[in-house]
């Protein structure tokens, strides 16, 4: 009985013992698959905020981007709008040469509404197209500064009895100079280029519509040398844009020119 109790003793004892064990090593077991657990969980959400803060560089250097080109074009507008403001009040330089002057006798002051535009000096006129009657006076006396005598004689055009005067002239003269004089628009423009009495600048006194294709100008030239006249610009608008219409007495002024021998050629073109 003795060792039969013994035995049996003993044996309650291991199954006590290894149950002990294997209670110890589930725990053990439990803790690390925690720790794995809470490892793995960690690890996600650091690749979750990497993956989201990246996310959030990404759309910052979009936003920057945008922001970027976005001055970059305001910029370009105001230096355009700059340029317009200070080029716009530009009529055309074709009018301070002697064949095409007409109006006020040299000297004349300005009209009481010279005030409302300023004079505009040679230097910042530029070829600016034709789409309104200031930006056509303006490409032209940038051509006629320049002696660009095509851009010039595209600018220009005649009423219809003036253009037929200029030709019966052109196609009497000798051959060589109905060839360097061509049209009359490109007559007038070599005109224009070569005058030897440049101007300085253009003050526009007065502007009025006479219906959606005409325009006209009142004008003050400032010469180089001091002296100043006013002048009547008309603008006619065609499929091409905006025209200068030369007037009849530029066109007389011409034509005598004319007969008293040829018209300077321009440096130009």
């Amino acid at each position: 009985m003795s060792m039969t109790s013994l035995r049996t003793g003993f044996a309650v004892a291991l199954v006590v013992a290894s149950a002990g064990t294997g209670l110890v090593f589930w725990q053990a077991n439990s803790r690390l698959q925690e720790s794995v657990d809470e490892l793995q969980h960690q690890q996600q959400r650091a690749t979750r905020e990497k993956r989201d803060q990246a996310d959030q560089l990404a759309a910052a250097a979009r936003v920057t981007q945008a922001e970027h080109e976005e001055l970059l074009r305001l910029r370009s507008e105001v230096e355009i709008l700059r340029r317009n403001q200070a080029a716009a009040p530009v009529a055309p330089a074709s009018v301070a040469t002697p064949a095409a002057s007409s109006g006020n006798d040299e000297g004349a002051a300005p009209s009481p509404s010279a005030n409302n535009s300023r004079t505009i000096p040679v230097e910042v006129m530029g070829n600016v197209g034709r789409a309104t009657p200031r930006a056509a006076g303006q490409t032209e006396a940038w051509a006629v500064q320049h002696g660009d005598v095509d851009t010039a004689a595209s600018l220009l055009t005649f009423a219809p009895e003036e253009r037929a005067k200029l030709e019966a002239v052109i196609a009497a003269l000798p051959e060589n100079l109905r060839e360097q004089y061509g049209t009359p628009e490109r007559l007038m423009a070599m005109v224009m280029a070569g005058t030897p009495r440049p101007i300085a600048g253009v003050q526009i006194l007065e502007e009025k519509e006479q219906g959606p294709d005409a325009f006209v100008q009142q004008i003050q030239l400032k010469y180089a040398d001091g002296r100043t006249r006013n002048d009547e610009l008309t603008f006619q608008r065609d499929a091409d844009g905006w025209k200068r219409v030369v007037s009849p007495s530029t066109v007389e002024r011409v034509i005598t020119a004319l007969k008293n021998g040829p018209i300077p050629r321009a440096s130009g073109k």
